[in-house]
């Protein structure tokens, strides 16, 4: 007789193990299976005393664009975010080992997150429709994004110049006591990643990425941020071909131009022919260089003093004027 209620009591257990094998089910014990609104617009606590804790990692894959003009700077980032939730926990010896579940964004609550510098956020590829579930109480999601965000360039080194831009985290709508965020790697283990994952080798190299974390207050309370600040260096072999050999050059030329005889018109032709040729240069460089720097750029300063030192020809005569003159009409 107790051999049959050993048979049962195996053959039973054996149907709900076997039952209980499948993501629906899970999906049914979690309660995402229907319209849940409090999976969807509560913060995962039963406690509304509780802070909901997210952690944050972010990685740059690549710098496509900096704007010098508009102080600004695209990039593509790699953000990763975890949180902890009250909801969403399970025990894996109940459903055959399931340690993880991909569920839809809009069936559970998401902290609102928002870069603080962007000027337009885009998602680089498909929006990730999914986050992960983990049996312990801990949602994550993975998004590429593309930020073009401000920064605060300076030029005075141009085109051996060194950038710090920054991305600041925080969430406009939950306070400190509601929502904390820290990061869930150290400032090694973000710049090792990043150089791995750099998918460019344009104009720009990225040297270290920081970060920190910080509280800013607002009205009513303060509000945790993570300040991710990446540190950039400008490439400058270009720039090197076609600045600054010219103005060694145009500087070379003009010491030439005093083994020049001044009897004849050569010299004054010259002195024009360099002139015109630093004008030009130096709208080139007005059209690369922002309006709004407060500092001028070395290479500007020393190229407009070149031009003023070859535009400063000393007339002896009212003929030397008019060979300027019928320079200007000839080129």
């Amino acid at each position: 007789m107790y051999l049959h209620w050993i048979i049962f009591s195996l053959a039973f257990g054996w149907v709900s193990a076997a039952g209980n094998c499948s993501y629906k089910s899970l999906i049914e014990h979690l309660g995402l299976d229907g319209d849940n609104v409090q999976m969807k617009s509560m913060r995962p606590v039963y406690n509304w005393r509780t802070p909901t804790k997210a952690f944050v990692d972010l990685y740059v894959t690549s710098i496509t664009d900096v704007n010098e003009k508009a102080q600004s700077i695209s990039t593509q980032i790699t953000y990763e975010s975890g949180w902890v939730s009250e909801f969403t926990k399970w025990s894996e010896r109940d459903f055959c080992g399931i340690c993880m579940l991909s569920v839809e964004k809009d069936k559970i609550w998401i902290p609102d997150i928002v870069f603080t510098e962007s000027i337009k956020t885009d998602f680089a590829t498909i929006q990730n429709p999914y986050v992960k579930l983990i049996s312990y109480g801990l949602i994550a999601q993975f998004e590429t994004l593309a930020v073009t965000s401000t920064c605060k360039i300076d030029l005075i080194k141009f085109p051996f110049d060194v950038q710090t831009c920054s991305l600041t985290i925080h969430s406009p709508m939950h306070p400190a006591m509601e929502l904390t965020l820290d990061p869930y790697s150290d400032a090694s283990v973000l710049t090792s990643s990043s150089k791995k994952a750099f998918q460019t080798q344009g104009e720009w190299e990225l040297l270290n990425i920081n970060m920190s974390k910080a509280n800013a207050s607002t009205l009513h309370s303060l509000q945790d941020q993570l300040i991710y600040t990446f540190t950039m260096k400008r490439r400058p072999l270009l720039y090197v071909i076609t600045f600054i050999s010219p103005v060694f050059c145009f500087l070379v030329l003009d010491v030439a131009s005093f083994f020049i005889d001044a009897g004849g018109g050569e010299k004054l032709s010259f002195k024009v022919t360099l002139l015109l040729s630093i004008s030009v240069l130096l709208l080139i460089l007005n059209d690369k260089l922002p309006s709004t720097a407060n500092e001028v750029p070395w290479i500007e300063i020393e190229t407009h003093q070149t031009r003023q030192h070859f535009s400063s020809l000393q007339l002896s005569n009212f003929g030397e004027l008019v060979q300027i003159v019928a320079s200007f009409s000839y080129l």
